[in-house]
């Protein structure tokens, strides 16, 4: 088969649409809107990436694939020797970047997609991709200088504080009304689809519905090119798919909002602020600043919460499973740091190490030999449990994990509202509206 046969068989598939939501819509029977822990939120590029890997396992993919000199990119499909690139993003404004369209360019890809969540007013992000890769201003960044121009026009011969309370209130509501007029357009302009050059795009609803909003050209890779996938990327899939299998809400990369460290840290950085005026656009000077930026370990591998834990009122019963997976264990003293911020979190009722089958006597010794790490904490090292991960990604609970103590206000909750709409490919759609915290 040719190239363009192989594609089209790709986007065939694609275009049927039977992708498993990351959502069960019977979680909205009882209120379009539900709250989650913020941990077991699945809206992560994570759970993006997993959930493409599970539905496109006919083309045998593999994450977290190395191209080599281009770095390393999400998902590739192996299939009949066409190697078909996929990158995730969450959403595609502020983070898309130059590595992101140039994999095109690494010879080890015959088809490139970049991917992301139709959620949100999706069709600004639409519109950011297709600017970033045309070479335009995105419509968003268009809107805010209009507005903020008409406002600038609007304000002259006011007082400081009238101009002040006109931006502040008159001017958002206008602003407003523009972003709801711009929305509307590009609903319309994006209900068949979006123009790019050579990067097919994938849009994924959560609650299972999967467009083809652009199809790829082939890129005329190297045969048999060279491209490694990542083992610890199979083993986190693998520990994903099992807990979705047993009715589980699944995420995967989330934040453990209690092992969150904060610090302040002065770095070096290109900026158009200087002590005292704003430099023009395009002109920067370097200098030292002040971010504040989070620190630690903070990110684990899977979180997992049964469906019907959404009903409970105490958010304290929640069943909430964390597991950081590894392919080695070689790094001791950092495995121990990780497996004791995620521990004393009060993020998550149970924690398990996840490892490939052969490395099941080392992670026991591991847990079981720790007790100097443990002094004085209520939580023990012998409190994780073991999963064993085999070749063919089959999951065994080598030993169960003991219940660990939840902690309410280490569980901020993120509110998921289900909308529905006139236009747009999407009509009944997910908004990320809040965190809620207890």
């Amino acid at each position: 088969m040719n190239e363009f046969s192989l594609i089209a068989e790709f986007e065939d598939f694609v275009e049927e649409g039977k992708v498993p939501p990351l959502l069960d819509p019977a979680l909205f029977s009882q209120s379009d809107k539900i709250y989650l822990p913020y941990q077991v939120n699945p809206i992560t590029e994570g759970s993006l990436k997993n959930i493409l890997w599970h539905f496109l396992e006919r083309f045998n993919p593999q994450g977290e694939v190395i191209l080599p000199g281009f770095g390393k990119i999400d998902l590739v499909c192996d299939y009949k020797d066409f190697m078909i690139g996929i990158e995730c993003k969450k959403e595609f404004v502020k983070n898309i970047k130059k590595k992101d369209l140039n994999y095109m360019n690494s010879q080890s890809l015959n088809a490139l997609y970049l991917a992301s969540f139709g959620i949100n007013d999706y069709e600004l992000s639409l519109d950011y991709l297709e600017a970033k890769i045309n070479g335009r201003e995105p419509i968003l960044e268009l809107l805010r200088r209009y507005t903020f121009a008409k406002n600038s026009i609007d304000t002259r011969g006011m007082s400081f504080e009238e101009g002040i309370y006109y931006r502040k209130y008159e001017g958002k509501i206008r602003y407003q009304e523009e972003l709801e007029e711009t929305l509307k357009k590009l609903r319309e302009k994006y209900q068949e689809g979006m123009v790019t050059q050579f990067h097919g795009v994938i849009m994924y609803n959560p609650l299972g519905e999967i467009w083809l909003a652009r199809g790829a050209s082939p890129l005329g890779g190297t045969k048999n090119a060279t491209c490694t996938p990542t083992k610890e990327a199979f083993i986190a899939y693998s520990v994903w798919r099992y807990l979705k299998d047993r009715d589980y809400i699944v995420a995967a990369e989330s934040i453990l909002p209690g092992a969150v460290k904060y610090n302040t840290r002065s770095i070096r950085t290109k900026t158009r602020y200087t002590d005292s005026f704003i430099l023009p656009r395009g002109v920067y000077i370097e200098k030292e600043v002040e971010r504040f930026m989070q620190t630690g370990h903070y990110r684990i591998d899977i979180t997992a919460m049964p469906k019907d834990n959404i009903f409970i009122d105490n958010s304290s019963q929640y069943e909430i499973i964390g597991v950081e997976c590894k392919v080695s264990l070689n790094n001791r003293v950092k495995l121990i740091e990780q497996l004791r911020a995620y521990l004393h979190s009060g993020s998550v009722s149970r924690l398990y190490l996840a490892i490939p089958h052969k490395l099941k006597n080392k992670a026991k010794s591991i847990l079981t030999q720790a007790p100097i790490y443990d002094a004085g904490k209520i939580n023990k090292l012998t409190d994780i449990g073991i999963l064993a991960v085999d070749e063919h990604g089959e999951v065994e609970e080598i030993k169960p994990a003991n219940q660990i103590e939840l902690k309410e206000e280490n569980m901020p909750l993120a509110g998921i509202e289900k909308r529905r709409l006139k236009e747009g490919y999407f009509k009944e759609r997910l908004y990320l509206t809040e965190v809620r915290v207890l």
